[in-house]
C-alpha cells in the first residue's frame, strides 16, 4: 500500500522483477513514463506508478527498444544506483 502522498487510486497491473511493472493511476499525471530501471526502482515503483496515468518500469537486463517504441512514453527515465554507473557508458536506447 503507498501512503504519505496522493496515490490517485493507482493499480499494479503488471508485476515482475526481472522484466516489467506497471501501473495505472486515475487523475495523475496524464502523460506516460517509461523507467529503464535497476533493482533500487523497486523501493520508489509504487510512488512513480501513482504519479501517472501510465507507468511503466523495464529492468535493464530485459529491455529492448522496441518494448519501449511499443509502450510510447513521453518521458523516458534511465535509473541506475551508483554501483550501475559503469553501465551508463555501454548503455544505448536502441
Amino acid at each position: 500500500m503507498v501512503t504519505g502522498f496522493n496515490a490517485h487510486n493507482s493499480e499494479c497491473t503488471e508485476s515482475d522483477f526481472f522484466n516489467m511493472w506497471s501501473y495505472r493511476a486515475t487523475n495523475a499525471d496524464p502523460r506516460t513514463i517509461y523507467v529503464i530501471r535497476d533493482s533500487f526502482s523497486s523501493h520508489m515503483a509504487g510512488y512513480i506508478g501513482s504519479q501517472f496515468n501510465h507507468t511503466y518500469l523495464r529492468h535493464l537486463g530485459s529491455y529492448t527498444y522496441e518494448d519501449l517504441e511499443n509502450c510510447n512514453p513521453d518521458i523516458v527515465v534511465y535509473e541506475c544506483v551508483e554501483r550501475g554507473v559503469d553501465w551508463l557508458g555501454s548503455f544505448s536506447i536502441k
